[in-house]
């Protein structure tokens, strides 16, 4: 009967919860004395018993998974609060009586829906009955009534444990076993404390079923007119005698205790168990959003005019200010706003109709005699999407060789989408803390004062700052401005005092938590019904979610590092068991699937990966959890589409077919491929020679299709 609870059981109990809740709720698995559910959270807890068997797992699994999908939260705050207002008992008895008869209703609705739970309900609760859980049973005939209704519907049912009532509580047997939504459980609480008050501590079913009753009351009618008097005397004097005793005691409600009691012994067998690996969990809370992790562009403005006034005869630096003229960029930054209008205009007339409005309209009057349609129109147009786009550029020292061009296509998105009109936000994130050029030494360490801020319960994040480059709030002399600055960052960064523009590492996770906000913000300030994050890097993320160094197993073995770690979300309630998810997921980084997962919750917001790749060949192999969609050809267009786990759209880029110069012309290892098919082209002297070069020559130009056109392809959809 009894089993320990292992491992892969409680896996294996993990996934039948979100199956039968239909959800990806949250499950603990905790040494706590009971299974339950926290309705605001979408959590489930689970005890782990030493002595408890498949089916007692199986059927509390299977109650508390009735409770997350036919319990409702708010509406079981109000009703306790409703009933115990109605009633005048307190909101405690208020809670147990309407627990008693919100776990009749949920535990049919639970077996009506699986009608595999039948079997481990009967299990369990004939094991509850035989270790005296709810009591001896020989005292269920004398408990309170709420107490032997909660009896009958989790033994009579399930283990055929007969519970006597009288005739006036028989009404509320059926009355429970029709309750279908949660109003109706309130209102058969409400009737149940009411009836209840009525009755008191007595328990009519022992008047009515006491065999001395019924022999006394047949020897009275043997007695003829004689034996009738006393009877009725008698009778008459008992009921004096019982009437203020049942007065008394209609001003108290009785108070049930089989629940209690149950949740007491399954106490006692939880309190042996022995220690369990799942008792050193780490539920660590994601921090806040940190007040000095956005650097502004009104601050990098300000403080690249400092470093160019501190070095005035510095004639490159006095340079990095002139615009930045790219006929590449320009072209195709007004070609995809042209693709983009055309776009909107055919879902605008896609979105439009037609409607006569009864008004007679007078310059068609004239053609009544061979059409009725004289009446003037109006024209009704569909709301459509708002989009928004924010971009994380990766600021790390791997990006060195090929930032220049990341920028330029950064440009081209960036003209876009103000020749569009769509809002949008630049920022490079780095684990390099940026330091004011005018910042004096001696306030402290401001990389150490920023860390600080990421410990939250025990979990510490990577430190990070984000370099808010360009954004659709700047106006044209700020853009222009902030678009050198970002073109020439390289000749600042040498001539700035703190180094504060330099590049280091690839804190992907932090920035992708600390970002969640923002994207909050920017899309209420915007008013957008789409947004969508891009992630632009080459590389893998450098951190994640970590204990401090010096944690240990609670067996003392050293920590895996992600051991025992649950990663909870405030906004969301929300909680990501890490060590599960490393066995489930097939991703690079746990903690990246993590963050994403939290903004798409929280925001909505579509998330699209954008990975630059250097090396020849098809690079889909090199990325774990990567799978290369059908119709992609690396070699031909220089880029593939990938499915990848917590991303919504996946692209990996050769940059090599897009690389540029700092003058913006195209690169030798892009050029030569053009000249190459260019030539086979001319040379051509048949015409199924020509037909090939021809194909070649514009699967050539295709293939240096732009990141910023990729990216911009996601917009509308």
């Amino acid at each position: 009967m009894s089993t320990t609870p292992q491992q892969p059981i409680v896996r294996n109990k993990s996934t039948l919860a979100k199956l039968l809740a239909s959800e990806n709720i949250t499950i603990l698995h905790e040494k706590i004395p009971t299974a339950m559910f926290n309705l605001k959270t979408r959590t489930l807890f689970l005890p782990l018993w030493e002595t408890a068997s498949e089916s007692t797992y199986d059927m509390l699994v299977g109650h508390e998974v009735g409770h997350a999908l036919w319990t409702p939260a708010k509406e079981w705050v109000d009703g306790m609060d409703s009933i115990a207002k109605q009633t005048g008992c307190s909101t405690e008895q208020a809670k147990s009586y309407l627990n008693i008869v919100e776990d009749a209703r949920i535990e049919r609705l639970i077996k009506n829906k699986f009608q595999g739970l039948k079997r481990d309900f009967y299990l369990a609760y004939e094991y509850f009955v035989a270790q005296e859980f709810f009591g001896k049973p020989s005292t269920f005939p004398t408990a309170c009534f709420a107490d032997r209704l909660n009896l009958h519907f989790k033994l009579g049912i399930h283990s055929n444990v007969v519970i006597p009532f009288s005739s006036a509580e028989s009404q509320f047997i059926p009355l429970m076993e029709r309750t279908q939504s949660f109003q109706n459980v309130v209102d058969l609480a409400v009737k149940l404390i009411k009836f209840c008050k009525s009755q008191g501590q007595n328990h009519p079913v022992e008047m009515e079923n006491d065999p001395s009753a019924e022999q006394q009351a047949g020897e009275g009618e043997g007695e003829g007119e004689e034996g009738e008097s006393s009877s009725k005397e008698s009778s008459e004097s008992k009921v004096s005698r019982q009437k203020p005793q049942q007065q008394h005691q209609q001003q108290e409600l009785p108070t049930p205790s089989t629940n209690k009691m149950m949740e007491q012994a399954i106490e006692k067998m939880a309190s042996t168990a022995k220690t369990s690996p799942m008792d050193n969990h780490y539920l660590c809370t994601l921090p806040p959003k940190h007040p000095n992790v956005i650097v502004t562009y009104n601050m990098i403005l300000k403080d690249v005019d400092l470093i160019i006034a501190s070095r005035p005869n510095h004639l490159e630096l006095q340079k990095v200010l002139n615009p930045i003229k790219v006929k590449d960029y320009t072209d195709a930054s007004r070609t995809m706003s042209q693709a983009f209008a055309r776009k909107q205009a055919a879902d605008l007339f896609h979105r439009s109709s037609v409607a006569k409005t009864g008004a007679l309209d007078t310059l068609r009057m004239n053609s009544y005699r061979w059409s009725d349609d004289v009446f003037r129109r109006t024209v009704k147009i569909a709301k459509g999407k708002n989009h928004g786009i924010i971009i994380l550029l990766d600021w790390s020292g791997s990006m060195q060789g090929i930032m220049r061009s990341t920028i330029g296509q950064l440009i081209i998105l960036t003209d876009f989408c103000r020749r569009s009109g769509i809002p949008f936000e630049v920022f490079a994130f780095s684990d390099h803390i940026w330091t004011p050029n005018d910042y004096v030494n001696g306030l402290g360490d401001l990389s150490t004062r920023v860390e600080k801020q990421y410990e939250k319960d025990n979990v510490k994040m990577h430190p990070i700052q984000l370099l808010n480059w360009l954004s659709s709030k700047m106006t044209n002399a700020e853009y222009e401005k902030g678009k050198s600055i970002l073109w020439n960052w390289s000749e600042i960064d040498n001539c700035a005092k703190h180094n504060q523009y330099g590049l280091s590492g690839t804190p992907t996770t932090s920035a992708l938590v600390e970002i969640v906000e923002t994207i909050e913000e920017f899309k209420a300030k915007n008013n957008l019904q789409s947004t969508h994050l891009v992630v632009l890097t080459d590389g893998d993320s450098c951190d994640g979610f970590y204990l401090p160094s010096d944690r240990k197993n609670y067996d003392g073995s050293h920590r895996h590092k992600h051991s025992n770690i649950i990663i909870s979300d405030p906004a969301t309630g929300l909680k990501y068991n890490m060590e599960e998810l490393d066995k489930t997921l097939a991703v690079q980084s746990t903690s990246v699937w993590i963050a994403c997962d939290i903004i798409r919750k929280r925001t909505g917001t579509a998330i699209h990966w954008i990975k630059l790749h250097w090396s020849k060949g098809s690079p889909a192999h090199q990325i774990k959890g990567a799978t290369e969609l059908p119709n992609c050809n690396w070699k031909r267009d220089g880029f593939i589409r990938c499915a990848v786990d917590g991303f919504d759209t996946a692209i990996i880029v050769d940059q090599n077919r897009i690389a540029r110069f700092q003058n913006g012309e195209i690169a030798h290892s892009a050029q030569s491929m053009l000249n190459t098919v260019s030539d086979n082209l001319n040379t051509a002297k048949s015409k199924t020679e020509l037909q090939k070069a021809f194909i070649a020559n514009q699967s050539a130009i295709g293939s240096l299709k732009s990141v910023a056109t990729l990216i911009g392809e996601t917009l509308g959809s």
